[in-house]
């Protein structure tokens, strides 16, 4: 089998997904197959969940693998994009003997599609909803493919054995956003939002971490949109033992869901809590693809650069034209505990990136006394001039 996107979703088709087909045609089909009277006991569960995060009601609903699957063709693209992504995702780390775990895997669409396409790897698939993993055990027959039945809210069973590496999409229960009012007084990591979000995500590290090798890696795509959900996944991921590699962490974009999801990447492998600031900088460049840093231009740029306190020029960074005129400059800076790029020309036009302290001493210290070098800079205006540039 071959392993394209275009792949992907025949296979998932071949195993009863809809995709393509339009949110009433599968709701139509759903019904049709579970009959009304089970239909209206769903929308009786959906109608009580709407607004809420636990979806283990609507799950244990499904009776059948046909069922199963058009649940979540009501929706196909997050599960298209986000398992593919993932495919991708691990599909280097994929080698001889590699031990390779879906948390989550529902019917084993995603487990089924890495177990054909790599057969020298040994694949298991788990989930918390016994029936769907005796489904899945009739209906997939691979000689390197196994599922077992886990809600990783609870210990690892015995029997789930330890991988190399471990995929998860989408498979967590998040609790409410909010519990930080009082984030401006205490700071964030004391607040009652951050506290509880990291008690709830320990709980999925350290059982996810107990089903690792030493310096496995995990993929997961998870849905927290906000920075305080993001520093308490990141906090309790490394108390539990894993390392971020936040470098490499980014968006899968759903165009017809009109959403981003982020997807991140851990290695099985002790650390240290990381900075605030640090961890904000990430933030900004993961919800912001394209630009690495939060920026302000014109005027507004101006005024916020104006009203930042306890400020330290590290380097002032002057660019010329080939004449030798200047053109524009860049100071480098830190304010208290974030740090500043602050870019004008003499039109006068602003901008001002807001990054962390770690990151402007180190631009700062790229530059070093006398340098000079030619680079190909962007206005704002979209336009590119070559310069001649001295630190």
């Amino acid at each position: 089998m071959k392993d394209t996107k275009e792949d992907f979703c025949r296979h998932l088709c071949r195993l009863g997904f809809e995709i393509g087909a339009s949110r009433e045609w599968v709701q139509q089909k759903f019904r049709r197959h579970i009959g009304d009277e089970r239909f209206a006991a769903f929308e009786r569960i959906a109608q009580g969940l709407r607004g809420g995060t636990n979806d283990d009601p609507l799950y244990d609903f499904v009776q059948d693998n046909i069922e199963a699957n058009l649940l979540r063709s009501i929706d196909p693209d997050v599960t298209v994009d986000t398992s593919y992504h993932l495919y991708q995702w691990c599909r280097p780390l994929l080698k001889a003997g590699t031990r390779v775990l879906e948390l989550a895997c529902w019917t084993g669409g995603l487990t089924s599609f890495i177990a054909v396409n790599h057969p020298q790897s040994q694949v298991a698939g788990v989930d918390r909803v016994e029936r769907v993993i005796g489904l899945n055990r009739a209906q997939h027959q691979l000689p390197n493919l196994t599922f077992q039945s886990w809600d990783y809210r609870h210990e690892k069973p015995a029997e789930v054995e330890s991988a190399d590496v471990l995929i998860c999409g989408l498979g967590i229960n998040n609790l409410p956003d909010g519990g930080y009012e009082d984030a401006k007084t205490k700071g964030l990591r004391a607040s009652a939002g951050y506290q509880r979000h990291k008690a709830d995500a320990a709980i999925y590290f350290r059982n996810w971490r107990s089903a690792a090798k030493p310096g496995a890696t995990l993929l997961a795509v998870l849905r927290m949109n906000s920075f305080g959900r993001y520093m308490a996944y990141v906090d309790a991921a490394c108390e539990a033992g894993w390392t971020p590699e936040l470098s490499s962490w980014m968006m899968v974009t759903i165009p017809t869901a009109k959403q981003a999801i982020p997807a991140l990447r851990f290695v099985a492998r002790e650390a240290a809590l990381l900075p605030e600031d640090h961890l904000l900088t990430n933030f900004v460049r993961l919800m912001t693809p394209g630009s690495p840093y939060a920026q302000l231009v014109d005027g507004l740029a101006l005024a916020v650069y104006q009203g930042l306190t306890n400020r330290k020029v590290l380097r002032v960074v002057n660019y010329h034209g080939q004449n030798g005129v200047p053109t524009c400059s860049d100071e480098i800076g830190v304010a208290g505990s974030f740090g500043y790029i602050f870019w004008t020309n003499g039109a006068p036009q602003y901008r001002l990136s807001l990054i962390s302290a770690v990151e402007a001493e180190s631009r700062a210290a790229q530059w070093q006394p006398g340098q000079q070098s030619q680079i190909t800079y962007s206005l704002p205006s979209g336009a590119q001039m070559t310069t001649r540039v001295a630190g």
